[in-house]
């Protein structure tokens, strides 16, 4: 728990400013596209051969320290020099490793509960959102004492200091893989579920990514919220999660964890939909509830039912593959669009195409359900 907390306080020190940062700093909408289509450009290509290397070796919490140490470097260099390619460079350290980081983390969670024979991942994942809601609150009061220097320090001061707890997670998250010729594993096929799930996952992370990416840009230039509030509306986002977390644990035991998605991502797409017709800022706080149920329901449920069509050899490689790859090549193919969309047709615009984007996501998981039915040997 102290973990979680350490680290999601990194990721309210940070992520919700980089690109407030590098707007404020006079790149534009397009060029932001770019850069963050850069990083998941890397993220496509570098992330599954490290996850690979992780599954066959058996070093998944090795992995995710590393992942942890980009992330404060990005950080570092951030405030170390405002040209625009050294701010560059750390904008795409930390976009390529900000999602991993997670997915690789709570995959680690989600191992260790069920390896004490706990269902409480939910209540994990809320401790998270606790630890980002309680330092967003704190982002406020530091901007205005030291601007984003003491934003993005401070940041890195949190995630070197969680990793002071990483034994409480597992080495592996599953047993490494022989790697001599004679005895090696064969490798484990995919079914059907998962190369469905995989069509699925380029449209909602299109959208996901794309509606994140903007986010807090469009409220603070559209509907005139400032830096300071950022952060208090950073840490109603997260906090408002909490509930709904531990509430899952229990929930989940009772429905399919495949409706729980369906219905958590088209929830988001609600979300997104309201983003771009939000008549004035004050409208934020209400969509802020409703985003922190049908988020909390869809990532929670997403890496669910990852783990239900995965085999334990593969687990991780399929988090990476889902979570990381196939989001990755949606934004690298769509993010200059969106960001050109951003500012030639504004955030009515933008917001709509990611809503039907998003639709034909959560169309194609309610068209292929009976595909996502859990494996005999999931690794859950």
């Amino acid at each position: 728990m102290l973990l979680q907390i350490f680290t999601f306080s990194g990721n309210a020190l940070s992520k919700p400013y980089v690109n407030l940062y590098l707007v404020a700093l006079g790149v534009s909408a397009s060029q932001l596209g770019i850069i963050l289509s850069i990083g998941a450009l890397l993220e496509m290509a570098v992330i599954p051969v490290m996850t690979s290397a992780a599954d066959h070796r058996g070093k998944h919490r090795l992995l995710y320290t590393g992942f942890i140490g980009t992330l404060a470097v990005g950080n570092v260099l951030l405030v170390s020099s405002d040209w625009f390619w050294s701010l560059a460079l750390a904008a795409v350290l930390i976009e390529m490793a900000f999602r991993p980081t997670a997915s690789l983390g709570f995959q680690l969670v989600i191992t260790q509960v069920h390896n004490e024979g706990r269902n409480i991942a939910g209540r994990i994942r809320g401790i998270s959102s606790l630890g980002f809601g309680l330092a967003s609150l704190v982002a406020g009061p530091l901007f205005a004492l030291a601007g984003y220097t003491g934003l993005f320090l401070s940041a890195v001061a949190s995630y070197l200091g969680g990793l002071v707890f990483r034994d409480s997670l597992p080495e592996s998250i599953s047993d490494p893989v022989n790697s001599e010729p004679e005895t090696q594993t064969p490798p484990v096929p995919h079914n059907r579920g998962f190369y469905l799930l995989m069509v699925s996952m380029f449209f909602l992370m299109m959208a996901h990514r794309a509606g994140y990416a903007f986010w807090f840009v469009h409220f603070q230039q559209n509907l005139g919220v400032s830096t300071g509030e950022i952060g208090r509306l950073a840490a109603l986002m997260a906090l408002v999660e909490i509930p709904f977390f531990v509430l899952l644990d229990p929930l989940l035991t009772r429905i399919d964890v495949r409706l729980a998605f369906i219905l958590g991502g088209l929830g988001m797409s609600a979300v997104w939909l309201g983003t771009g017709f939000l008549p004035s800022r004050g409208w934020i706080y209400p969509l802020l509830l409703l985003r922190g149920g049908v988020f909390s329901a869809f990532y929670l449920t997403t890496f669910l039912v990852i783990v239900q069509i995965s085999a334990p050899q593969n687990v991780a490689t399929n988090q990476a593959l889902l979570q990381g790859t196939i989001p990755s090549l949606a934004t690298v193919l769509t993010s200059p669009l969106s960001g050109w969309l951003y500012d030639v047709a504004g955030p009515k615009a933008l917001y709509s195409a990611i809503t039907v984007v998003s639709l034909i996501g959560i169309g194609i998981v309610i068209a292929g359900y009976h595909l996502l039915k859990p494996v005999p040997e999931a690794a859950v």
